[in-house]
């Protein structure tokens, strides 16, 4: 199957609806996963674990958390469990593909 690029190209409710027509969303913590999640469809989100408290979706029956525990900004070092740098780096790159691919595969297959 092939790929279309829609960034920019949908409006909020044009993503939900196509949303709600995917068997599966995989994507980090963000707009797009958790509307995904509101319109009934399976998830798999990528959290930073200082985030997954206060932004995972309940409910391991449809969506699936795959967490990145790494707290120091790999940039500069910088410990975010006490502060924050002005870095930008990401916390969730080092997240390993088959975290990833063992649960959508679960999700896709049905398992709970």
């Amino acid at each position: 199957a092939s790929a279309e690029d829609l960034c920019g190209k949908l409006s909020l409710g044009g993503l939900a609806g196509l949303l709600s027509r995917c068997a599966l969303a995989v994507s980090n913590d963000s707009g797009p996963l958790h509307l995904a999640a509101a319109v009934g469809t399976p998830t798999v989100g990528i959290f930073w674990c200082l985030n997954l408290i206060t932004a995972g979706i309940p409910g391991r029956r449809r969506h699936r958390p795959v967490i990145s525990w790494q707290v120091t900004c790999p940039a500069c070092g910088t410990d975010h469990s006490h502060g924050w740098c002005a870095c930008g780096s990401s916390f969730v790159a080092n997240v390993p593909v088959e975290a990833v691919v063992e649960p959508a595969l679960e999700l896709l297959r049905g398992v709970e």
